[in-house]
């Protein structure tokens, strides 16, 4: 399993006594936490767009494509490489918002979060949608669409 933007590792971390788990995250302090509250996975301090992707059974990308330059980019490289995919972002941010201290780069709609697992190979599984606070967060799942023969 990799995720991209882990911060403490709060979804990725628990499953790192059993399964193999690397995370990447571009705050020192946040991966030192991570490491800290699960030793058995391996959170790296790095730029998430400029890690090379690599084949793995699970690719998170939960609370990281608002903040980054590509992040469609991002998804084309990342989910073809997966079985599995873990999205989340906020849903329809008003512009110039300072809900996340102004740092997103972007503002995604449903259908925009759907169009995630399309651009990647991946076919949409489910999702739901949180409130939480002034935002609304939507998180899903989808796996790769088999290739036929």
């Amino acid at each position: 399993m990799w995720e991209l933007g882990c911060g403490t590792a709060d979804i990725s971390g628990p499953f790192a006594d059993k399964h193999s788990v690397i995370g990447v995250e571009c705050l020192e302090g946040a991966a030192k936490k991570a490491r800290e509250r699960f030793p058995d996975g391996q959170f790296v301090v790095g730029a998430v767009e400029g890690e090379k992707e690599r084949p793995c059974d699970v690719i998170v990308l939960c609370e990281v494509l608002e903040h980054i330059e590509d992040p469609k980019g991002l998804v084309a490289r990342w989910l073809p490489q997966a079985e599995w995919s873990v999205i989340s972002h906020p849903l329809d941010e008003a512009e110039g918002s300072t809900l996340s201290g102004g740092d997103h780069c972007w503002s995604f709609s449903e259908e925009d979060f759907k169009e995630w697992f399309r651009i990647g190979g991946h076919e949409y599984v489910d999702s739901v949608t949180i409130h939480q606070g002034k935002y609304r967060v939507i998180i899903g799942r989808g796996r790769k669409i088999p290739a036929v023969n």
